[in-house]
């Protein structure tokens, strides 16, 4: 039994607080339209239009989470005596109304281009511009973090898979490609040094000068699937197999994509399109979810127009998955230890596998992942991480 269509505001593409895209939404007609024909009545009605228009943008339901912040939004808080008294009550409805405001991502938007177009300052919020790219400041190597990372690793490597092939590979952040045009960059040579020294037992890949900035989002930190068949090809190749020729059957996913930088920084940009690989070998593989304990598909059409688009790909944050492709009979297992960068390029990697486990150690430790994959046996293991992601690898659970 369908549920009865409700009419809310929609913060995707809104202008001031949304009002004309829910109704465009609500009606299944072009938003553009809705926001003309408000505007003539604005200006026939001598303000009426406006007043009717903050009295819907009050009136319609709140909105559950915010698309741009990337965060859940307060709900209205129930009234008790009791919360009233000790001062709670007056601090959640504070905040209720602050977050439910109706025209509060306009006014992110405006703070942040009177920030940088008005009073002159290179960022917002640490978020600066290049061309019509956005990008996020991360400069600082910290060395006690990465080295964090690099022992356990290596420590994996010695007392867990000695009878595997472990691989490490690091890969850069879209800052890496700004380094000719004088902006800050984290320092990839010490960075090496320290992984190159720090884990004896894994073999390096290096991806650099198989990526370009062309190939990131302009809105976002992540690679384009699309984009990354050639870095496919070099991590295939350095784990001693054969690669394919990448056949064409890519799709759109959606041509609306404001990736994290775009969100956070508030500023107005143009989305980006986010295409994804498919054929029937991508569509016949099983995905196992271990925390859900069920079966899913490798991309989530779902996940477009929610928190983050990005969660297409693999449904997004995932402690532990399990590909299986039944197209593959070379007896091969691939482990990846990953972050979300892993979530687009598994895929493409499973087709030379016949399995691949994706371990997110954000949200799991090792110990309990391992436990949970209990004897299975892998051929080959590789170490992917992003670079913000080695500097920050205090979230990582190698316990």
């Amino acid at each position: 039994m369908n549920e009865p269509k409700r009419l809310y505001r929609v913060e995707r593409e809104a202008k001031l607080a949304g009002v004309c895209g829910g109704v465009a939404e609500y009606f299944n007609i072009d938003a553009n339209l809705v926001r003309l024909i408000w505007v003539i009545v604005t200006l026939i009605s001598f303000g009426v239009g406006l007043v009717l228009y903050l009295v819907a943008a009050f009136l319609l339901p709140d909105q559950a989470f915010s698309k741009t912040e990337r965060r859940k939004l307060a709900k209205k808080p129930a009234f008790t005596v009791a919360a009233f008294w000790d001062g709670t009550y007056m601090e959640q409805l504070e905040t209720y109304f602050s977050e439910q405001f109706p025209v509060r991502d306009g006014l992110r938007t405006v703070k942040a281009e009177t920030e940088t177009a008005l009073l002159g300052k290179a960022d917002t919020n640490g978020y600066f511009k290049v061309e019509d790219g956005i990008y996020h400041l991360e400069a600082e190597l910290n060395e006690k973090n990465v080295g964090r990372v690099a022992d356990s690793v290596e420590k994996l490597c010695a007392e867990q898979f000695q009878n595997a092939d472990c691989y490490v590979a690091v890969i850069p952040d879209k800052n890496y490609y700004l380094a000719d045009k004088q902006y800050p960059t984290l320092d990839y040579e010490r960075l090496d040094e320290m992984i190159q020294a720090e884990i004896p037992s894994a073999q390096k890949i290096s991806l650099y000068g198989k990526l370009h900035l062309k190939d990131y989002y302009r809105t976002d930190l992540h690679w384009k699937q699309e984009k990354i068949t050639g870095v496919v090809d070099t991590l295939v190749q350095s784990m001693g197999q054969q690669t394919n020729t990448i056949s064409d059957g890519w799709q759109i996913a959606t041509e609306d994509f404001v990736g994290a930088y775009g969100a956070a920084s508030a500023w107005k940009t143009t989305p980006d399109k986010m295409i994804y690989r498919t054929d029937p070998s991508i569509e016949r593989m099983q995905v196992y979810d271990y925390e859900r304990k069920q079966n899913v598909s490798v991309y989530a059409p779902e996940k477009i127009g929610g928190m983050d688009d990005y969660d297409f790909y693999l449904w997004g944050a995932r402690a532990l998955l399990t590909i299986q492709n039944p197209e593959c009979h070379n007896g091969k297992k691939l482990l990846l230890f990953r972050d979300s960068f892993g979530s687009s390029i598994a895929p493409l990697l499973a087709e030379y596998y016949e399995e691949v486990t994706l371990v997110d150690l954000r949200y799991v430790s090792a110990s309990h992942a391992l436990e949970l994959l209990g004897d299975t046996e892998y051929q080959d293991v590789l170490f992917l991480y992003s670079a913000p992601i080695l500097n920050h690898g205090d979230s990582l659970r190698f316990g």
